[in-house]
């Protein structure tokens, strides 16, 4: 066999195990495919903090985040209102994309400040508080569906096409000019017929075997995921079974809206027989309202049957029937839980008032939630201000949220039971 076409054969063969060999080096150094480490340095050092890539892997950021793009998040000294930031709920691995709702000092201006975020696309906010320290940065850029091709290139045959192939074929075409132009040289010399005789072909298949062992040994271990510690064998389970289901959240039920300045077209007779509170529960499993009790700073009502309010579900609380209700208002969505009275709530509601939910019968039962508005400060200082005008109630908002402050209500048009 001429020394030409050993080069052809040979090529191939080295540039693949040259190939993987590099990739084995340079991957046994990066934590993510394609994400370099913090460089491990023998002295300490405070290295500056670098803007980090994330893909968006869920709808709820949509239409400002759609899903698949490649966002980047870099960390700042500090963050705002309205501002999209990626954060880990508990410290961890697992990170979210949502923008901050509000910004709170819950020990004082002095200490670091929690956040309450959401996603655009959720109806409610995120459940919990976000530390500061779990907040990894602020989204300064995204580039829509680039996040596919990154994730795809995270998986093995991703990481074989788009890396591993390139490559070789790179380290190929390089091998091969180089050896061809080794040859040129060589056949420039001139060999005596009487200098020792040349190597046996077949051992041409010595460097070719040893490749070809170096390949198998390098990628056996990448794809088979077999590893050896301290002389015990960790292997990749092929059937994990069925993961455990992850509890459901408890439920939180909250008061969510109240209505006591009743316009000329939101009843019929009395004003106090058509004022109404709603209740929401927050949390992820339904709550039962059985001997509970709602009161205001004149009188307490317990709440009569057993009823139950699922996640994420609304209950209106009336001196009317579901019937009378709803011919005035018409667009209460189905499934709307109505709890009424004997008789009015709190023995009519005033300008000035509060309502405290409790989770036993009057008078003694734990508070659940206690809401104060206008002259009455006894929950919140400041109250939450006193409706303008007839016709207006005092809202959260968004559903649910609670920060224990006025600033979770807004005044607006009535919506019982969204």
């Amino acid at each position: 066999m001429k020394f030409k076409k050993v080069i052809y054969i040979a090529a191939p063969i080295l540039a693949w195990a040259i190939t993987v060999f590099v990739v084995f080096l340079v991957s046994k150094n990066l934590s993510q495919v394609g994400l370099p480490r913090e460089l491990q340095l023998p002295y300490e050092v405070n290295p500056p903090e670098l803007p980090k890539l994330f893909v968006v892997q869920s709808g709820s950021m949509e239409p400002f985040l759609k899903l698949g793009s490649l966002v980047i998040v870099k960390p700042q000294e500090s963050y705002a209102a309205n501002d999209i930031v990626t954060f880990s709920p508990e410290g961890g691995k697992e990170t979210i994309t949502h923008r901050i709702a509000m910004r709170r000092y819950p020990e004082g201006t002095t200490f670091q400040p929690t956040y309450i975020t959401k996603g655009d696309a959720n109806e409610e906010i995120d459940r919990g508080e976000v530390k500061n320290e779990n907040v990894v940065g602020k989204v300064i850029l995204s580039v829509p569906f680039l996040g596919y091709g990154v994730d795809f290139a995270k998986k093995p045959y991703g990481f074989i096409l788009l890396v591993i192939v390139p490559a070789t074929i790179i380290v190929y075409e390089e091998i091969r000019s180089l050896l061809l132009q080794l040859w040129q040289a060589v056949k420039k010399i001139k060999i005596r017929k009487k200098e020792r005789a040349p190597l046996p072909k077949a051992s041409i298949l010595i460097p070719s075997i040893g490749a070809f062992l170096i390949f198998v040994g390098i990628s056996g271990a990448y794809f088979f995921d077999i590893e050896e510690s301290l002389g015990n064998i960790l292997g990749a389970a092929t059937d994990f079974g069925e993961p455990a289901p992850s509890p459901p959240a408890p439920g939180k039920i909250v008061i969510n809206e109240v209505y006591y300045q009743v316009a000329a077209g939101h009843q019929i007779g009395d004003e106090e027989d058509w004022e109404w509170v709603e209740l929401y529960n927050s949390g992820g499993s339904s709550v039962s309202l059985e001997n509970w009790s709602i009161a205001d700073n004149f009188s307490c009502d317990n709440i009569p049957g057993t009823p139950s309010i699922p996640a994420g579900a609304f209950a209106i609380i009336t001196f009317q029937t579901e019937a009378n209700f709803e011919t005035i208002w018409t667009l209460v969505p189905d499934g709307t839980l109505y709890i009424q009275l004997g008789s009015d709530i709190g023995n009519g509601l005033a300008n000035d008032d509060e309502l405290i939910l409790r989770s036993g019968p009057c008078p003694d039962g734990a508070s659940v939630d206690h809401i104060s508005w206008g002259g009455d400060a006894s929950a919140f200082t400041p109250s939450i201000p006193a409706v303008a005008a007839d016709g207006i109630s005092s809202e959260r908002n968004p559903n649910g949220i609670d920060t224990n402050t006025n600033a979770d209500f807004v005044n607006q048009s009535p919506t019982p039971g969204t």
